[in-house]
């Protein structure tokens, strides 16, 4: 039977086995534990800290031509500084368990056990915690190949059988130290490689070379019986006070499929096989009567690790080239051959083939070998490349890892199935990380690190498949249109849109009164002196609110009715009873208030005195303003958002010159300046409200940003590039100062001087200074005039703040569309909204697709409830639910949309198209 007939016969049997469906977590048992991998060395880093000694991968990591890229692991993914934060990664994505290995050295720097390190004790006892505060239960490995290097220096390492006496002092301050809470252990790592890798090819730590050809043998022969010493102590003085599962030894295992009959060798772990034997001869070595004993049944579970599998053909005569360990075994590993055909795809490294079936098939050799031990799959994964000129969203989409895992967890299902005792799956890894030999070109992780901005973690569309997997979920293409029972439903506003009144109650004017009343600023010659005159009808208009069904109602407050001038020296009692007013009439009809500080309506006076964003002074006086309004009402309003859309002030009030103040062509910093000092006078403000009123009065506070999607107009590199640098500019420009301390790389690099610098003080005052993101979101595009219906736009984009942020809560602030104000339709014409229908159908069902993603979107505001004064469109264009009669006493009627949101709010249906 040829390779190509024997793999696709194999394949077919896979997956005729699960086309009925999607894998999903209803195929596993209640009590499966699902988990993710990591390692010591690879992620750790801190390696001169924390009284750590050195490692062998320490010294191999640091000679030249060792690493594939040069690198090292001394900062790795500096885990042991954000252990913390990468463990709330594990708890977002709904793991139940985490293993992760101790490094030896960190516990005894020279691996001798003559003195306890207190500061790695105490670091392990952290990460324990911590793991154990978010309900993670820790899997932990006593060793993953990171020898202390005196050992090896000293004593020669694995080859010396002196090493067992250490590996068991080692181990056993472990027991103790950890052991009352630490209920799964794992002695020994993957002892293969050890041997293989490092005693063999020598292209892993130590690096030795066939010095003789006992010693890998040696390796292996010590590493069985450092398990087994291990294991004796802790069943003899640890495991039965309340440890009820001990250590296991950890073998690496890779399916082999025979090509034709009696050509088959099946190499799994085992102490001594009878073909080994016969074929390595006095080479291996010999257990003693009483060490046969300690072995015996010396592990309470088989701990595998399965990436791939190859079929095996029996040669004759090895290559000259190999190995004695190879030409030993008289075999040929095969995974590609003759006419291009392959086993499986290829995922970066070139051992690894995505063959899903070789999983079954070898945890049913497991089960019918060693009489169906309980198996936990503890590393399953696989890699992608490194190239470093991708952009990050493409690293994040990792489309065919997503399929790996489906694949591999369809196989581990049908083995439980076939009946193997499988209690356990851990992907690899958690974390992009040091992959070895390889240096940090290849990638493992659910989770992007970010090597060259700060080492910054992206959760890749893997984690998020796992997150929905992990619920229950059927995966990332779900059919229901449903949202969370506590999901927000709003409407939103703004006060110089709606409320006119600009001379009244003690109101001071602000830009957009001086703007909308110069000539050829506004498209229709308007202005928002009496808007829709919210400001004398706001009862009747948050009774429409509360008819139409809506839990919430977003509104901002306007800074020039608190302080007419804007400075915080006297306050306007009448601007306060006003909002006390509204806040009040929300609360009463059920609706929670959700207040914006700032939407465009700067006080005038601090435009004309001093500049208004232009000048850092206004971040002291919008911190007073917010402060005042903090005080005023936080005991209600528990949602604040600073500033809206800081995009909008910035270009179109100081560049295009469209907007307030008007400002265009005066100097290429200005725009960068009006955001610099928005986005800091947004962290003076969470500043004092974190520091005096939060937890006093039990809010949240965060930013609304408003962002289109870009999607690229071809395949070619410079075209995605553009809508990364788009994103960013866009974006990035006002989140990732406050996520990670700096705008983004593609800003600095094409604005230079141009983009003013936070202070490192300012910098810590920034980062994680907001609860939630809030995202304005109307369209998207390709190359075209504002504005289009592309919903699937706003998925995309939630994903993409989802990735990118470590998935913040967002509730989407604004989204709507406009249509044309016609003086000679008819009223029933302008209330028949069947487009508008169609829009809020097709992007709250992407809403609802997103959250199935795993974007943690927790509401949704429709822009606006009542048509209104829009900005320079002036009273042309329409976006409200409620149509308001510009002609005649600005009379409010429900448009067809209003009466959709109505039935939709009811019964929570109704998204999908279908007719009404």
């Amino acid at each position: 039977m040829s390779m190509t007939i024997k793999n696709n016969e194999l394949r077919r049997e896979h997956e005729s086995s699960f086309v009925s469906k999607e894998v999903s977590r209803s195929d596993f048992p209640p009590n499966f534990v699902f988990g993710v991998a990591t390692s010591a060395f690879q992620i750790e880093g801190a390696w001169k800290e924390g009284g750590k000694g050195e490692s062998i991968w320490d010294a191999f990591s640091h000679t030249a031509g060792k690493i594939l890229d040069g690198s090292n692991a001394d900062v790795a993914a500096d885990h042991y500084h954000r252990y913390k934060e990468d463990i709330d990664l594990i708890a977002k994505l709904g793991f139940s368990s985490y293993r992760f290995s101790i490094s030896w050295s960190r516990i005894f720097p020279d691996g001798l056990g003559t003195k306890i390190n207190d500061e790695g004790i105490t670091y392990y006892n952290n990460v324990i915690n911590a793991l154990l505060e978010k309900g993670i239960q820790p899997y932990v490995t006593l060793y993953h190949w990171d020898l202390p290097l005196y050992l090896h220096e000293s004593m020669g390492g694995w080859p010396n059988k002196q090493i067992v006496k250490y590996f068991q002092i080692y181990a056993e301050t472990c027991f103790a130290n950890f052991g009352d809470r630490v209920k799964n252990w794992i002695t020994i790592n993957e002892p293969l490689q050890i041997m293989v890798l490092g005693y063999v090819r020598g292209i892993f730590a130590p690096g030795r070379r066939e010095h003789s050809p006992t010693e890998p043998y040696l390796v292996a022969h010590h590493q069985i019986l450092a398990h087994a010493a291990a294991v004796s102590i802790y069943k003899n003085k640890y495991k039965a006070f309340s440890y009820p599962q001990g250590p296991k030894f950890l073998g690496s295992v890779t399916l082999v499929n025979p090509l034709s009959k009696g050509s088959c060798i099946r190499y799994i772990m085992e102490t001594i096989p009878r073909l080994c034997c016969e074929r390595l001869g006095d080479r291996l070595p010999k257990f003693s009567q009483e060490e046969k004993e300690l072995l015996w049944n010396s592990l309470d579970f088989v701990g595998l690790n399965h990436y791939t599998s190859r079929f095996i053909a029996h040669v004759v005569t090895s290559k000259p080239e190999e190995s004695d360990f190879y030409k030993t075994q008289q075999m040929e590993r095969i995974a590609e051959w003759e006419g291009g055909e392959v086993i499986g795809k290829k995922a970066a490294s070139n051992f690894l083939y995505v063959v899903p079936w070789g999983m079954r098939k070898v945890l049913n050799y497991i089960k019918q070998r060693y009489e169906n031990p309980p198996v936990y799959v503890l590393e399953n994964g696989m890699d992608d490349q490194d190239d470093g000129t991708s952009p990050l969203h493409q690293m994040l989409d990792d489309k065919m890892r997503v399929g790996y895992f489906k694949e591999y967890l369809a196989a581990v299902s049908l083995a439980i199935k076939d009946g193997a005792d499988v209690r356990g799956y851990f992907a690899w890894s958690l974390l992009d990380n040091f992959e070895w030999d390889e240096g940090y070109n290849k990638r493992f992780g659910l989770i992007y690190v970010d090597y060259k901005n700060g080492l910054t973690r992206h959760p890749k569309s893997s984690a998020l498949w796992f997150s929905q997997f992990l619920k229950g979920h059927k995966g990332m293409n779900g059919n229901e249109d449903d949202f969370p029972p506590n999901f927000v439903f709003g409407v939103a506003t703004s006060a110089y849109q709606i409320e006119g009144a600009c001379k009244e109650g003690g109101r001071g004017a602000s830009i957009w009164d001086a703007f909308s009343h110069t000539e050829g600023k506004i498209c229709d010659g308007s202005n928002g002196d009496i808007a829709v005159d919210h400001y004398h009808r706001y009862k009747e208009d948050i009774d429409l609110i509360a008819k139409l069904g809506f839990d919430s109602y977003r509104f901002s407050i306007s800074w020039s009715r608190i302080f007419p001038d804007g400075l915080g020296t006297k306050i306007n009692d009448e601007g306060i009873t006003y909002y006390n007013n509204v806040i009040n009439a929300l609360l009463e009809k059920g609706i929670q208030p959700y207040v914006t500080l700032y939407h465009w309506d700067l006080p005038l006076h601090l435009q004309e005195s001093m500049g208004g964003w232009l000048n850092k002074q206004i971040v002291k006086y919008f911190q007073i303003y917010a402060e005042t309004c903090f005080a005023s009402f936080g005991d209600r309003v528990k949602n604040w958002i600073t500033i809206n859309e800081p995009l909008q002030t910035a270009v179109n009030g100081h560049d295009t010159g469209v907007f307030a103040p008007g400002r265009c062509e005066q100097t290429s910093t200005e725009p960068y300046l009006a955001a610099h000092h928005q986005i800091l006078a947004h962290a003076a403000a969470v500043s004092v409200y974190k520091n005096k009123y939060k937890d006093k009065q039990g809010g949240q506070i965060g930013f609304v940003v408003d962002c289109e999607w870009a999607e690229a107009c071809s395949d070619k590199i410079e075209d995605k590039n553009a809508v990364a640098r788009r994103i960013d500019f866009q974006l990035g420009w006002f989140l990732d100062p406050l996520y990670y301390g700096d705008y983004p790389k593609v800003m600095r690099e094409k604005l230079g001087d141009q983009l003013p610098n936070f202070s490192q003080e300012e910098k810590e005052l920034l980062r994680n200074t907001i609860d939630f993101v809030g995202i304005n979101h109307y369209t998207s595009r390709q190359a075209s005039s504002w504005l289009y219906v592309v919903p699937w736009g706003i998925r995309r984009l939630l994903n993409y703040i989802m990735q990118r942020y470590n998935n913040p809560p967002i509730y989407v602030t604004e989204n709507g569309m406009d249509d044309e104000d016609n003086d000679t339709s008819p009223l029933h014409e302008m209330l028949d909204d069947k487009l508008r229908v169609g829009y809020f159908k097709g992007y709250l069902a992407a809403v609802s697709q997103a959250i199935k993603d795993g974007a943690d979107v927790r509401g949704y505001f429709a822009w606006s409830l009542l048509d209104n004064f829009e900005w320079a469109q002036g009273y042309t264009k329409r976006f409200g639910l409620v149509y308001v009669d510009y002609k005649n006493g600005l009379s409010r009627h429900p448009k067809s949309s209003a009466l959709w949101f109505l039935r939709f709010l009811k019964d929570r249906k109704g998204i999908n198209g279908k007719e009404e």
